[in-house]
């Protein structure tokens, strides 16, 4: 219909603006077909650059692979930390100054390719990490602390009632630059690294220790509690 041309139209022009700025990697488990279908659906539509990680299977994980976890954290969680870290990797060795990272349960749709350039402008050159989802536990900027025509807020690294334990925002959705990438990477893969919790839990950790520069998307761009998680 003429419509769907225009609808069409319209987001081949904003993907034409995008797909030079910046690449999507999605945390993705194979056996999760439909959500993998969902995500292409939206972004074939949109002409940006993805990837989908997919080379750790909690189902299949290597003793090389959990070493360096401790305790009784579940291997999805292992698996899903790894393919993190594995994204973190990509953008490091890449030409890219920053990249936005999805797990397969948060599918951009059309609000996100809208505005995500207004968000940007608003992100500072300097940012570490940009969390534009609310998360599974969604988390929200409160009322009394927003402004109007302001759509980026930073998070400092603190607990807040309405926040949670720190500047994280769960893992679902967000921008992490090259500079931040490196950072979280190196942490890792250091020979006396080794932990017990999961990639968010760690992030605040490693957001205090580097005093990582963090921000919130308010109102949220993406969606991300369309699935129950898988991660249980």
């Amino acid at each position: 219909t003429r419509k769907s041309l225009e609808i069409y139209n319209r987001s081949v022009q904003i993907s034409k603006k995008m797909k030079k700025v910046f690449k999507i990697y999605i945390v993705h488990y194979k056996k999760l077909v439909e959500r993998r279908k969902a995500i292409e659906n939206s972004l074939n539509l949109s002409g940006i650059e993805y990837y989908f990680e997919t080379n750790y299977d909690r189902g299949n994980l290597k003793q090389e692979d959990k070493k360096k976890f401790f305790g009784d954290l579940k291997d999805s969680y292992k698996a899903n930390f790894l393919s993190h870290i594995k994204c973190y990797e990509l953008l490091r060795n890449s030409k890219d100054e920053f990249a936005l990272i999805l797990e397969d349960d948060s599918v951009p749709e059309k609000i996100f390719y809208k505005n995500i350039q207004k968000y940007l402008k608003q992100l500072p050159k300097d940012f570490g990490l940009f969390f534009v989802s609310d998360g599974k536990n969604k988390f929200h900027i409160p009322l009394y602390l927003r402004k109007p025509f302001k759509k980026v807020y930073k998070k400092n690294n603190q607990p807040v009632s309405w926040g949670g334990a720190g500047a994280s925002r769960n893992a679902d959705a967000y921008f992490i630059s090259k500079n931040c990438a490196q950072i979280l990477y190196d942490e890792f893969n250091n020979e006396n690294f080794t932990t017990d919790t999961s990639i968010d839990w760690w992030m605040n950790d490693m957001i205090r220790k580097y005093d990582i520069s963090v921000y919130w998307a308010e109102p949220i761009l993406i969606e991300t509690n369309k699935y129950e998680s898988s991660l249980k």
